[in-house]
């Protein structure tokens, strides 16, 4: 087999080799020499066991070694051969055939071989034989799946190593070929003539291979065209917080799985685990969106070595990326309140400066307000984006939105209510509408007073509208407006809310828009029949929130009162229930506590259509002067954040003291008078020896206390007031 001797050859000289080896003594006498004569046609049978029994152990061999990358190279070699001439007598020749050998790498172990004989030349281009060959004997061992590389050398010229774009000779790199359903990730496109390559040829080569095959991408590639190694690729994370609601964790290459919807953590050599709780999954290692402790939006990863990503198709994200999942993005309450307030405080701490990838993966379809998510990002992933991959890596990503801006919970647990807001970052929340403002291009809004109504067109409807608009117009003399989310552009809508003294609404998520009110405007949220006010407040928490004044009405009367039980459940509707049960919700009048989101008796009622006794509605607005808003000057225009100024420590405080009384006098805090103001409120505690305190809020710089107790002294500490900031006592107090 190895030099090629003929069947006839080797048979005589098998023959005779026994023939000796009896001879000689080395085989027992009753062996008849007949028995030792060997025919052709056995050892050509022979030879085809052999080479099966080799053919087999080798392609198991290759089987286990997991081969990534095959090179092969060609010469001419003289090969014997038989030609027929035209008198019909075959003639002994030599001809010149291009032998290929195919070697595994790295180390360079022998594979295979093939010919390109004439024949086959006249048949096809050399390429294509070659390409052929490749992918016949690829899909032959099963190898379709771990191929990463293929290289070679077919040229007759010693070129080295050319690069066809800059026309240099580089350093050696394997011949590689982007699939085309990668190339639409990449910001230049590229085409195989550009990357280096051996020879004039391979390109060629690498060309019809693709053609010939429908295996996975021989070199993985991220969005930007540059290898990634798998070494690369060791994940490692670093997490901050104490339970999973407050808590983000920074990854580095961390990847998700499309196919399970499922994150994977990448052991390797470069992994570290920082801040990872034990255990890990209680329930969960964070929130994936906006929303406490929703368990249909959590947070966890699957371990795997790294190794799993070998020769598997995936999409590589470089940069910063924040991965979440929108909790509703067809809801523009929950769009802001659980999502973009989330994205920007999430982005201010961590990326303060720098671009982000925005990753959806929550498998919903854009929603009518993707563009506010463009607004925080120039790149944006959904779902949609993974639906040709497998698997995507992102370089590094932050998992666990920040909640600090978040102030209600929906009732998924327990009836729904306002978060623990007593140290609300009310500033951060001024900051964020700024910026959204400033984004959107709302700036420069004029100054001049109006009146707005958030107006709904297609369900929970104020079916006299045009009524409440002219007494609204006569009764405060000043310009009303009607608009709708359903018919008008939202930025013409916050414009609006901008200028306006007033805004009017049905209960809804167009209210959530109130966090663009000036300071001091007045909120007046409509409740249809039968739906407390105090139970659904979280139009009456942001209003506290920002210091806008806020007021309810609700529909007492149950004539001006339109459900619709004919329409689906979730608007509403009753007709899916017994007879019984709907009775049972249509006599009640109040709707009773509950939790989300599909409570009969909730959607029965928050849907009715609604007719408003205008005149009680007036009453109610009578309390509020829309003409006078100075007591929230700090925040009455929107780009300041004078709210944010605390006073510094009341200094030069000194006492006389009489018979009868105390005189304390002080300085404006320092601070203050750089800013030119004078507005402050101080509070001043006397305490005398026998522990009693006694407290005084003044505007004056000055006190006099009367004395009332025989106390041998009294200590005094003073504290000054700028809109509701409190500075710092004079902590060693000062003795009188």
């Amino acid at each position: 087999l190895r030099f090629g001797t003929s069947n006839r050859a080797t048979a005589s000289i098998g023959t005779a080799l026994l023939k000796a080896a009896k001879d000689a003594g080395f085989l027992k006498d009753h062996i008849l020499d007949k028995h030792l004569a060997l025919d052709h046609k056995k050892i050509e049978r022979s030879k085809q066991r052999v080479m099966n029994v080799c053919k087999e152990r080798h392609n198991n061999e290759v089987k286990k070694e997991g081969i990534q990358c095959i090179m092969f190279d060609g010469r001419k070699d003289l090969t014997k051969t038989v030609v027929y001439g035209n008198d019909g007598k075959s003639y002994p020749r030599e001809i010149k055939e291009d032998h290929y050998s195919v070697c595994s790498e790295p180390g360079g172990k022998y594979l295979f071989h093939f010919v390109n004989n004439s024949e086959e030349r006249e048949a096809r281009t050399p390429a294509e034989h070659i390409a052929e060959q490749l992918y016949d004997w690829i899909i032959a061992h099963g190898i379709e799946n771990q191929l990463i590389a293929i290289g070679g050398d077919s040229t007759n010229l010693n070129t080295d190593l050319i690069n066809w774009e800059t026309e240099e000779i580089i350093e050696p790199v394997l011949t590689c070929l982007i699939r085309d359903d990668i190339i639409q990730f990449i910001n230049n496109p590229m085409v195989v003539p550009n990357f280096p390559i051996h020879g004039q040829s391979i390109e060629r080569i690498a060309k019809e291979v693709t053609r010939a095959s429908t295996w996975k991408p021989f070199l993985h590639m991220n969005n930007h065209g540059k290898t990634i190694t798998l070494d690369e690729l060791s994940s490692a994370v670093t997490c901050f917080g104490m339970s999973k609601s407050t808590r983000q964790c920074k990854f580095t290459n961390l990847c998700y799985n499309t196919l399970r919807d499922e994150y994977l953590f990448l052991h390797g050599a470069n992994s570290s685990m920082f801040g990872v709780p034990t255990p890990r999954n209680d329930p969960a290692l964070v929130d994936l969106s906006g929303v406490d402790d929703h368990n249909a939006k959590y947070f966890s990863y699957t371990d795997v070595p790294s190794s799993y990503l070998f020769n598997k198709k995936y999409l590589f994200v470089e940069g910063n990326s924040i991965i979440f999942h929108r909790f509703n993005p067809e809801n523009l309450m929950h769009v802001f309140h659980d999502d973009l307030m989330t994205i920007f405080y999430t982005k201010s701490l961590f990326y303060p400066h720098s671009e982000v990838n925005l990753v959806m993966t929550d498998r919903r379809d854009e929603g009518p307000y993707f563009d506010l998510y463009k607004l925080y990002s120039n790149s944006i992933y959904t779902s949609i984006n993974f639906t040709d991959t497998d698997f995507v890596c992102f370089q590094s990503a932050l998992v666990g939105l920040s909640k600090q801006l978040t102030w209600y919970q929906y009732g998924f647990k327990i009836p729904q209510g306002p978060l623990n807001n007593t140290h609300y970052p009310k500033n951060d929340l001024l900051y964020f509408k700024n910026d959204f403002l400033t984004r959107m291009n709302l700036s420069d809004i004029p100054d001049t007073k109006c009146i707005l109504l958030l107006s709904r067109t297609t369900s929970r409807k104020i079916l006299n509208e045009a009524q409440l608009l002219f007494k609204l117009s006569t009764f405060f003399r000043l310009p009303i407006y009607s608009v709708s989310l359903e018919t008008d552009a939202l930025n013409n809508i916050i414009s609006l809310i901008l200028r306006a003294s007033l805004v009017i609404s049905m209960h809804g998520a167009q209210l959530i828009l109130g966090i663009f009110m000036k300071p001091g405007a007045v909120l007046a949220e409509l409740f249809p029949y039968a739906v407390p006010p105090e139970n659904y407040t979280p139009y009456k928490t942001l209003a506290d929130l920002i210091s806008v004044r806020y007021v309810a009405w609700k529909n007492n009367n149950p004539v001006n009162n339109y459900p619709h039980e004919e329409r689906e459940p979730q608007l509403g509707g009753l007709r899916h229930l017994p007879k019984e049960l709907q009775l049972l919700i249509k006599n009640t009048t109040t709707v009773p506590p509950h939790l989300c989101c599909s409570d009969s008796y909730w959607l029965y009622r928050i849907y009715q259509d609604t007719v408003i006794d205008v005149d009680d509605l007036l009453q109610h607005l009578k309390q509020f002067n829309f003409l006078n808003q100075n007591d929230h000057e700090c925040l009455s225009n929107h780009t300041s954040l004078f709210c944010a100024i605390y006073p510094s420590e009341v200094t030069n405080i000194t006492c006389r003291r009489d018979s009868d009384r105390i005189e304390i006098f002080w300085d404006i805090p320092w601070n203050m008078i750089t800013f030119g103001e004078t507005r402050i409120l101080y509070e001043v505690f006397i305490k005398d020896s026998f522990n009693s305190i006694v407290k005084f809020l003044t505007k004056e710089t000055f006190l006099v206390y009367t004395i009332s107790t025989e106390s041998l002294d009294y200590s005094i500490f003073i504290r000054s007031i700028f809109y509701k900031n409190y500075g710092s006592f004079s902590f060693t107090g000062l003795k009188c």
